[in-house]
């Protein structure tokens, strides 16, 4: 239109009016332009104030969270640390740092960050209270508590490519990374803690008292304890007992504070004649490691006598009389004399016939009759092969033993061992039995006749009864509590019957009391509950997701149980927000640059047309007027 206007309006002065028109309506459409491109860059401009201050999640409280509502910043973080207050009833905030080895100074180094879950090749790995039978899940002790947490990947919750989270980022003083998670106060780690050390020390003994050294390099400040036997070398009914806490500044140890023990060695493990044995084992303190042991079955050199008495007159062999007399102990001189069964008569062959000599004297015989050594009345005897009779054992069958019999230490002869009898630990002797409990758990949809019904999908109105079974197959009596976490499933449905449970309302936890079970017994709980019938349509809060997402999941020890309910219409637009692709203020403004760039391209040339146009228009003026 511009080109054929130009071209014409020197031909056809009529042409003058339209190029006027043109110039109106191009002025017009470039106030349109102006105003559009004005909104373009407001736009940008609002855009960038969600980089530079993005939003701010919700923080919702929740169970699994390890600080129950979140943290806000890094000072919010080290005064909870201080107060070792996780909220909710949790004062163990202190203790599951330590454990994964971040101390305080490791917080107030660290700064705000954001991670996403797939970073660090996917090894992130998220840390909870509650079990969610997640990809890679493993129950950790926490040691110095009482408390159990859940690790886990930190991408096994994403719904997407992966999920973003804002932190508080560090490192430990050993160089391992870390982060808490904001909305949740969940600690994330990329490996796993420094596996934990056992108790190392030293020990030495004399016939005063057995001494050393012992700490515990998890936490080298605590004093620990260590547990000590002694008893003398042929008397098992000396033993003796006893922890002690090694607090004494001497033996000084190469850790810093008192880590010295000294035990005083009664008299009845010493002995006239036998050596003391002792055992030192040190107790692990921080949990985690193993008991360690620092000294077994050692002997102290000499023997600890308890009292030099007088010298004692024995009565002995006289190998030259063949008759029995009493001298000095100092007077003993084994070519000449021997034990008073030396003199006794003894049967030996010479030639076809059987003999009484004295017994010292039988190495100086021949022994060419065919006897055999049989085991008889508890003892080992020779005899002729014809002399043998029914009752007749082997020879080995009257060896003395130790064995455990009823959880003491008794001696017996080999044949007289019982099918129940252990053999005694070279340290502790008779262990006492212990209980194994074996856990399992089941779920049944009744209104639908489904016996297992972890995996289904469970209608409104459904019964589904849980099933908690514990079986002893240990061989001493042991204590089962019966505690079962049901806040996510009272989410969509109702407790029936609680089998005489209670249950806590605040955290949605059922407590039995606990029952003992004898070896090889076995017990039950059940807890009935109903599904709603009108299924909420709540939303999953960031800070857990696997909260309200249409499923009843519960895990109790190994087991996981997970029933799906139906999802409401009304939750629809929430669950098919997940599968949108993810996109941020940081697309949105490289698509608003662009949009920019074309409006201001169109408004230039809508500009430059209207200008050369008007010049058109001032040439054709001149020109007529000449």
């Amino acid at each position: 239109m511009f080109r054929n206007l130009v071209a014409n309006a020197v031909f056809s002065p009529s042409v003058v009016s339209s190029i006027g028109f043109y110039v109106k309506r191009l002025s017009r459409e470039e106030f349109t332009r102006r105003l559009g491109l004005i909104f373009m860059s407001l736009a940008v401009a609002l855009q960038s104030l969600a980089i530079i201050s993005p939003p701010e999640p919700t923080i919702a409280a929740g169970p699994n969270n390890i600080i129950y509502s979140g943290i806000t910043s890094v000072s919010d973080l080290l005064n909870k640390y201080d107060d070792n207050n996780a909220g909710n009833g949790q004062r163990d905030l202190q203790a599951i740092l330590d454990h994964y080895g971040i101390s305080r100074e490791d917080l107030a180094n660290a700064k705000i960050a954001t991670i996403r879950s797939t970073d660090r090749g996917k090894k992130l790995r998220s840390i909870g209270r509650k079990a969610y039978g997640k990809t890679g899940e493993t129950a950790v002790k926490v040691a110095g508590s009482s408390t159990t947490v859940y690790e886990r990947y930190l991408w096994s919750w994403d719904s997407g490519a992966y999920s973003t989270y804002k932190v508080v980022q560090g490192t430990t003083g050993d160089g391992r990374w870390f982060a808490v998670l904001l909305n949740c106060g969940n600690l994330v780690v990329d490996e796993p803690p420094p596996a934990p050390q056992n108790p190392i020390g030293q020990v030495s003994a004399d016939c005063t008292a057995i001494t050393g050294w012992a700490y515990d390099p998890n936490s080298i400040k605590r004093q620990i304890q260590v547990k000590v036997y002694a008893r003398a070398e042929n008397g098992t009914n000396t033993l003796t007992t006893e922890t002690l806490t090694a607090n004494l500044a001497q033996p000084e140890s190469p850790a810093d504070g008192n880590h010295g023990f000294r035990f005083i060695l009664p008299a009845k493990v010493k002995s006239d004649t036998d050596k003391t044995i002792y055992s030192v084992v040190a107790l692990d303190s921080v949990g985690g490691g193993n008991d360690t042991t620092l000294a077994k079955s050692q002997k102290i050199s000499t023997n600890c006598k308890k009292s030099k008495p007088p010298e004692a007159e024995v009565q002995v062999c006289d190998f030259k009389t063949g008759k029995i007399i009493t001298i000095k102990q100092s007077s003993f001189d084994s070519s000449k004399h021997g034990g008073q069964e030396e003199c006794e008569k003894i049967k030996v062959c010479i030639g076809d016939k059987l003999v009484s000599i004295p017994a010292y004297k039988r190495d100086s015989q021949p022994l060419d009759c065919p006897t055999i050594q049989v085991c008889r009345g508890g003892v080992v005897i020779s005899i002729t092969s014809d002399k043998k009779q029914n009752g007749d054992l082997e020879p080995s069958q009257c060896q003395q033993i130790e064995v455990c019999r009823e959880g003491q230490l008794v001696t017996i002869i080999r044949a007289e061992r019982q099918p129940e009898d252990t053999n005694p630990d070279p340290v502790l002797l008779c262990e006492e039995p212990f209980p194994v409990l074996a856990y399992a758990k089941t779920a049944a949809n009744q209104t639908q006749d489904i016996d297992s019904a972890s995996g289904t999908t469970a209608r409104p109105g459904d019964v589904i009864v849980y099933t908690l079974a514990a079986h002893n197959i240990g061989s001493a009596s042991g204590d089962v509590d019966f505690v079962e976490d049901m806040s996510d499933i009272l989410e969509y449905a109702d407790i029936v019957d609680l089998d005489g449970g209670q249950l806590d309302e605040a955290n949605g936890v059922i407590t039995w009391a606990s029952v003992t079970l004898k070896p090889d017994e076995e017990a039950s709980k059940q807890i009935r509950v109903k599904i709603k019938d009108d299924i909420p349509a709540a939303p999953s809060p960031i800070s857990n997701l696997e909260s309200n997402n249409l499923e009843l999941r519960n895990v109790w020890h190994d087991d996981t149980v997970v029933i799906k309910v139906p999802r409401p219409i009304t939750k629809t637009p929430e669950v098919l927000a997940k599968t949108l692709p993810e996109t941020g203020p940081g697309a949105n403004i490289a698509l608003s640059f662009v949009l920019i760039v074309f409006s201001g391209y169109f408004y230039a040339r809508n500009r430059q047309l209207v200008g050369e146009l008007k010049l058109v228009q001032q040439e054709y003026a001149s020109g007529a007027s000449r």
